[in-house]
């Protein structure tokens, strides 16, 4: 089974969609936060499969850039939306203040209105085609909405939407970093070969591990640096990220880490930012 990848810009910190060919035609995980990488998604699905239309179209995060521009998609085609519970849930709440933040920080490449799931995704559904058999978990880690996951068990594929990021650096402002680490264990008890992440480049199942290890550095990072017993500043601030920026080069959008800073060292030390 070839599962085909496209990766947004820096304005959706590499925001990644996955699809592949079923009998029933395209499925298709997440759609992109703008309009223009919307319609640039559906350009290269037609390139990579020929004629075929989208027949459902799968959710896996309540993050915008994971969900924001399916109106593009549903317009062109007319797919079956699916979401975990959670996710719908969290996507319709607050969704005409959502919608008018992002047209206020990007202008006409935002929507012009926001199109919801209408179907549930269970945990452990199951789908099953002569050659084809996809496995759905809902781990429900990174945020109080529950993430999907994708398992095709025949070539150990895995869409883990946004509980993996491959070399860009999470968010962390609404997360559980136990439950996340228990979830990636989760995960890794499939043995996946190839993990689809929600953002970021396609990467081998490895990503789970090196994952763990790069939490682990980020509790030690903040813990560090309120060791003398002050209150959380700019400046404390600065210095976690500086030290993972300089641990890990290659990873995009160090700012993403800046309310999680605030978070895990309220949680290590019981103080808020100064």
């Amino acid at each position: 089974m070839e599962i085909f990848s496209f990766e947004s810009g820096v304005e959706a910190d590499y925001a990644a969609s996955h699809y592949f060919s079923t009998p029933d035609g395209v499925w298709l995980f997440d759609a992109q936060l703008l309009r223009d990488e919307a319609e640039d998604l559906l350009l290269q699905i037609g390139e990579d499969i020929p004629k075929a239309e989208v027949d459902s179209v799968f959710i896996t995060s309540a993050r915008p850039e994971h969900y924001a521009s399916l109106s593009v998609i549903t317009r062109k085609h007319n797919p079956r939306v699916y979401a975990t519970a959670a996710v719908k849930k969290q996507i319709t709440a607050g969704a005409g203040r959502r919608l008018d933040a992002i047209k206020e920080t990007y202008g006409p490449r935002a929507p012009d209105a926001l199109v919801f799931p209408e179907t549930t995704v269970r945990a452990s559904e199951r789908r099953q085609w002569k050659d084809l058999k996809v496995e759905f978990l809902d781990v429900g880690a990174r945020e109080p909405a529950g993430n999907l996951v994708c398992f095709l068990p025949a070539k150990k594929q895995m869409i883990a939407g946004d509980l993996v990021f491959n070399k860009v650096h999470p968010f962390l402002e609404r997360v559980d970093i136990d439950s996340w680490v228990r979830s990636l264990d989760i995960l890794s008890s499939l043995n996946p070969k190839t993990v689809y992440p929600g953002h970021g480049a396609v990467v081998d199942g490895e990503v789970l591990t090196h994952l763990k290890r790069y939490l682990a550095h980020f509790r030690v990072a903040v813990g560090y640096f309120g060791r003398s017993g002050q209150e959380l500043t700019d400046e404390i601030i600065d210095e976690v990220l500086d030290l993972m920026v300089d641990k890990y080069p290659d990873y995009h959008a160090p700012e993403n880490l800046v309310p999680g800073i605030i978070l895990e060292y309220e949680k290590q030390f019981g103080r808020r930012a100064a």
